[in-house]
């Protein structure tokens, strides 16, 4: 008597297809769209840490408050990452309250919180006010974070926007450059976006989230 053969389910077939179809996108979407890329220091703390390991989405369409990783202007074989805070045609100042505030802004920031912040990526320590901080929403909440020492202030005369992106660290007293230092970039330089942290930091740092997967703002 010959043995029945097992009956095999639709619902398994299906979600093996389904699985190999999900890995074929994930792949598609890393090849084309998609690229990782680690921090090399802190000058985009409290946002990004040195070591956060992020993903990247490659375009050029880049807006307002977008953090980005572009060429080095002077040195196209380096990369720099910064915050757009004025595009193309757009004026650019600090004001009393030392905000960033463009064309398009009111420039609002929120009340600043002192903490003690390590970059162990110069190995030094210092007292940073940590407040919200934005050039496109009316709530400074509805924005980004940013650092700046406590006896530090922003130096930057109103600036006309002649070409191109203005970038500037969120951590604003790191001596990393940034725009204010090589002045603005080609956006056709940036190789992408920064949607999302990866991984983040091996390190604790007070008053700052290190989540795993954590969207970039």
């Amino acid at each position: 008597m010959a043995k029945d053969k097992p009956l095999r389910s639709p619902a398994l077939k299906w979600l093996f297809i389904l699985g190999i179809l999900t890995i074929f996108a994930c792949a598609l979407l890393r090849l084309i769209f998609i690229e990782v890329a680690v921090v090399g220091h802190n000058a985009m703390a409290p946002t990004l840490l040195a070591s956060d390991e992020l993903i990247l989405w490659r375009t050029q369409d880049i807006a307002l408050e977008d953090v980005v990783m572009c060429a080095h202007p002077q040195r196209p074989q380096d990369w720099v990452v910064g915050r757009v805070v004025a595009l193309k045609g757009q004026s650019l100042r600090v004001t009393k309250t030392q905000c960033l505030q463009n064309d398009n802004s009111v420039g609002v920031c929120g009340s600043p919180t002192t903490l003690s912040f390590r970059d162990t990526s110069r190995n030094w320590e210092e007292k940073v006010q940590l407040k919200s901080e934005s050039v496109t929403k009316p709530l400074p909440e509805q924005g980004y974070r940013t650092f700046i020492g406590v006896d530090a202030r922003i130096e930057l005369p109103k600036k006309a926007i002649a070409e191109g992106i203005f970038l500037v660290n969120d951590y604003r007293s790191h001596p990393n450059e940034d725009s204010r230092r090589f002045g603005s970039i080609d956006p056709a330089s940036c190789r992408g976006k920064v949607i999302a942290r990866l991984r983040p930091a091996p390190v604790e740092q007070p008053g700052i989230d290190l989540d795993y997967f954590a969207i970039v703002r």
